[in-house]
């Protein structure tokens, strides 16, 4: 029997079809999607990597497949929430760094603290524009 019968609770007609229409549909590519076990003498792979095991139980309706997208999706809010709260947590941390760096450099180059914090101010300020744009984050009027 398929791991991916048991784990969603449903027939192996069911997972058979979902996975035909997943590779049919081009959503992922049959090279790639999992692993020819030895004991099945090199029929269709039995092991599937993550990217199927998710695609299927996106798609089976089971209360095992129920289940499975509420765990799934919780755990995707989660990464979303507290990722991007991590990530602004290091942005101050960076700026903070940033701004003592710059004036440990402005004593030892002798130059004007006031120039140097605000070139290394504006670089900054261009990085975290930077950042919301790869995460597009930004905010209108810089789009």
């Amino acid at each position: 029997m398929c791991k991916l019968e048991v784990l969603f609770d449903v027939k192996h007609a069911t997972v058979s079809e979902h996975i035909s229409n997943i590779l049919a549909s081009g959503e992922l590519d049959e090279t790639s999607v999992g692993f020819s076990d030895r004991s099945t003498g090199g029929r269709k792979p039995q092991i599937y990597n993550l990217d199927m095991i998710l695609s299927v139980g996106y798609r089976v309706n089971s209360k095992r497949g129920i289940a499975f997208r509420k765990w799934a999706n919780n755990v995707l809010k989660q990464f979303i929430l507290q990722g991007y709260a991590i990530n602004e947590k290091r942005l101050q941390a960076l700026k903070k760094t940033v701004d003592i760096q710059s004036r440990m450099l402005a004593d030892a180059l002798d130059i004007e603290e006031k120039d140097m914090l605000r070139a290394v101010n504006e670089y900054t300020d261009a990085l975290i524009l930077l950042d919301q744009y790869d995460h597009q984050t930004l905010r209108e009027g810089f789009a």
